[in-house]
């Protein structure tokens, strides 16, 4: 299963490594994901989970952001997210990730820079790990949240450069480049995210938010979960599907999502299914993106 692609010919060959090619499709959108629960029920075939996923695919394919983040998702983690058909495939999560990326989903930035963190490919997680610092702060909504996973960031490039990695002037000049051709398209996604977080459909109305035990004190890094909401908005079941930079931190953050809560809609609706993402920085921890 492949993500159809082409690539910019007006970008430079440098920037086409750091990004991995560009999908061609129409005006993004930023309102599905295509994410299914049977897709993740182990106990059904595996050719019919594929074929939930080909939809995911297609939603990409069509220029849907989210699709795109959450496919680059499930070819990155591969069997990590339990029940998943998808195979890992790093090359096609450049790809969706990148695409999503450019298109202002902040967070694929920093999947990005752990992805070539884990695959050796240092250059191009500095790239990613210094788009995501750049870009990270204007998902805050509330004025008192700005900076909050600054911490996170930080870490992330320290473990970048403790493996070898380098702030140099190479360095700068492929996030220069990056910014030159994509800040446009990345901080218009940032206001269609912000503002579906505000006014969607399907929108969180309480955020676990807080500060964690002493222990955690200089622990630092995210997870991602599926969540099902109930039509009355209280969440019922959770999946995992990315914990970074260890695994432990679904043991630390899954339990705040007992205390979120999205807005309330009529029986009719059904079960509504959030991506949500907790970032968590030195004690402190915050709902970053609450999407569809």
């Amino acid at each position: 299963m492949r993500v159809k692609t082409r690539l910019l010919a007006s970008l430079a060959l440098i920037l086409l490594a750091a990004t991995g090619p560009l999908m061609a499709q129409p005006a993004p959108s930023y309102t599905e994901n295509g994410f299914n629960p049977r897709m993740l029920d182990a106990s059904a075939p595996r050719a019919a989970r594929l074929k939930l996923f080909a939809q995911m695919i297609a939603l990409a394919n069509s220029g849907q952001v989210r699709a795109q983040d959450l496919a680059g998702t499930f070819y990155w983690q591969g069997a990590g997210i339990k029940g998943s058909p998808v195979k890992r495939d790093l090359s096609q999560a450049r790809i969706l990730l990148s695409n999503a990326a450019v298109h202002g989903d902040v967070m694929a930035m920093a999947k990005l820079g752990e992805l070539e963190l884990q695959a050796g490919r240092l250059a191009q997680a500095m790239v990613w790990a210094q788009m995501y610092a750049r870009y990270h702060d204007p998902l805050a909504l509330q004025r008192d949240q700005r900076g909050q996973d600054s911490a996170y960031a930080s870490n992330l490039i320290k473990r970048i450069t403790d493996a070898g990695g380098k702030i140099d002037k190479a360095a700068s000049k492929h996030v220069g480049a990056m910014v030159a051709r994509f800040d446009t398209s990345i901080r218009r996604g940032i206001d269609a995210y912000n503002k579906d977080r505000r006014t969607g459909r399907t929108r969180l109305v309480q955020d676990p938010a807080g500060v964690d035990a002493s222990e955690n004190v200089n622990v630092n890094g995210m997870a991602e979960y599926m969540v099902a909401f109930q039509p009355d908005g209280k969440p019922g079941k959770i999946w995992l599907l990315d914990a970074v930079p260890k695994a432990s931190m679904d043991d630390m953050l899954r339990h705040y999502l007992d205390h979120a809560l999205a807005n309330s809609v009529a029986e009719s609706e059904g079960t509504r299914y959030l991506r949500v993402s907790i970032v968590h920085n030195a004690q402190k921890f915050r709902v970053l993106r609450p999407v569809h």
